[in-house]
């Protein structure tokens, strides 16, 4: 089977996913905020931000 085209959005929530786990385990669920996520995300790799569609 055929595995299906990556796209920009699948790297982006790929990025944030590996990033929160980072912050979970780090920091603990309790303590890793959103705005932690998102800061550990621009630092990684320059995104702005992301927006579910």
């Amino acid at each position: 089977m055929k595995k299906p085209a990556t796209t920009k959005n699948d790297l982006v929530r790929d990025e944030i996913l590996r990033a929160a786990k980072d912050l979970f385990q780090t920091y603990g669920l309790k303590k890793t905020t959103m705005e932690d996520i998102a800061e550990a995300c621009r630092r990684r790799s320059g995104i702005p931000q992301f927006s579910p569609v």
